[in-house]
């Protein structure tokens, strides 16, 4: 029995997750077809910044997820919602910018608590 792959937006959550290795990540990363708004790439070098991670290889973790990912540009259909998003259902402007891209064909693949129980979520335990 063959699977067939599913479409994700992935977020930075799940993104530090496959880079530190997690294992309940790495399917999900590895087995699917999976887009990345380009802002998740600022934010997934600005998290490895914070704990210290020299330059070149957080460069080369946004390399890794440009390989593995369809980067999103921020298009004026996805800011005009992000507003609208972050009031009604309760996220972060970060968070928002990503559940923009979402729908019922291409989840958010997440693990941050801020997406818990929301539609349009993969939720990873």
């Amino acid at each position: 029995m063959t699977l067939t792959a599913k479409r994700f937006i992935v977020d930075t959550h799940a993104w530090i997750g496959y880079l530190d290795a997690e294992s309940r990540y790495r399917d999900w990363i590895e087995k699917n077809i999976l887009e990345t708004p380009a802002s998740v790439l600022a934010e997934v070098s600005m998290v490895l910044a914070r704990r210290g991670i020299p330059k070149q290889i957080r460069n080369q973790a946004v390399q890794t997820i440009t390989r593995k990912s369809i980067i999103l540009p921020l298009e004026a259909k996805q800011a005009e919602t992000i507003g609208d998003i972050v009031l009604a259902q309760k996220l972060h402007y970060a968070d928002a910018l990503v559940y923009a891209f979402a729908s019922e064909e291409k989840p958010v693949l997440t693990g941050d608590s801020h997406f818990k129980g929301k539609p349009l979520v993969q939720f990873i335990e």
